[in-house]
């Protein structure tokens, strides 16, 4: 039975806004390897919001099957403009459906639930995105590693565009790396020799008679991008914890660009804050 008609009917939804940040967050308790991270959680979430660095900027939060204490500090303390919450469904599943779920145009930033933002972090990869021609997603992360795949298409642009110029060198400072080695619990030393023979893939490309530069590499641990452009790439998996290579494989098999500033913008935590994070976080006023 029905009397009346609801009063929605013939109604039009809020706009989505132009740009949403975004985390997936999952804490499902707080004991062995997850003893530590609800303070790293609150930390990804805090900086991200605050060293945005841009106006009429929403927050959406996707928690996949975390513990009370993370649920009530995001309904009752963080509040972000929207927010889901599920069992866990895989961070794969729940990054496609909050992409296919915005409008075409829709910038989404997109970030584990581990990293660490710097001020104007959103700002300075938004301007990559605009410039650029034909972007798939844009990093505030540069790490050597992510050279080593994903990056055909967009070498291969920056060879042929005649308003791009190529260089090939070591250009991430190695503190960046000893910071991402100490975040993955891997040996400093270990990885320095890892990564001896590696090289990054820098390009400068001018516009308007401005220069631009980014490296050509992303990482899929924090970017941004047009949700309709990576929507049709998005495939849904039914593993808690996928490889997100493939991810990044189809971003390249499209021809589309995968940039990273060439200033860290955000920096992976880990499972536990170092020294290091929490000096920055208490000067920001996080802690």
């Amino acid at each position: 039975m029905r009397v009346g008609n609801n009063p929605l009917r013939g109604k039009n939804i809020d706009s989505f806004p132009p740009i949403i940040i975004s985390v997936i967050t999952h804490l499902p308790h707080q004991g062995g390897y997850h003893a530590k991270r609800l303070q790293v959680v609150k930390l990804c979430l805090l900086s991200m919001r605050e060293a945005c660095g841009m106006d009429n900027v929403k927050v959406m939060v996707w928690d996949n099957g975390s513990c009370d204490e993370l649920l009530r500090w995001l309904h009752y303390d963080y509040r972000p403009d929207y927010i889901m919450t599920s069992p866990n469904v895989g961070k794969i599943n729940a990054r496609t459906a909050m992409l296919k779920m915005l409008p075409e145009n829709t910038i989404l930033a997109m970030c584990d639930d581990d990293m660490y933002f710097y001020q104007d972090w959103l700002k300075e990869s938004v301007k990559l995105l605009r410039v650029f021609p034909r972007v798939g997603v844009v990093s505030g992360y540069p790490v050597r590693a992510n050279f080593r795949w994903a990056t055909i298409k967009s070498i291969e642009w920056a060879r042929k565009c005649e308003d791009a110029e190529l260089e090939i060198g070591r250009f991430i400072p190695d503190r960046w790396e000893d910071d991402y080695a100490i975040s993955l619990g891997r040996d400093i030393d270990f990885h320095r020799t890892y990564m001896m023979n590696d090289m990054d893939y820098r390009v400068t490309y001018t516009k308007y008679d401005k220069k631009y530069q980014a490296f050509l590499t992303a990482h899929h641990c924090q970017w941004l991008g047009y949700a309709g452009r990576l929507s049709k790439l998005m495939k849904y998996d039914y593993q808690a914890m996928a490889d997100d290579k493939p991810f990044d494989n189809s971003i390249d098999n499209a021809g589309l660009l995968r940039l990273a500033t060439t200033q860290r913008y955000v920096r992976h935590i880990g499972n536990v804050l170092d020294d290091d994070i929490k000096d920055h976080a208490h000067v920001m006023g996080y802690m």
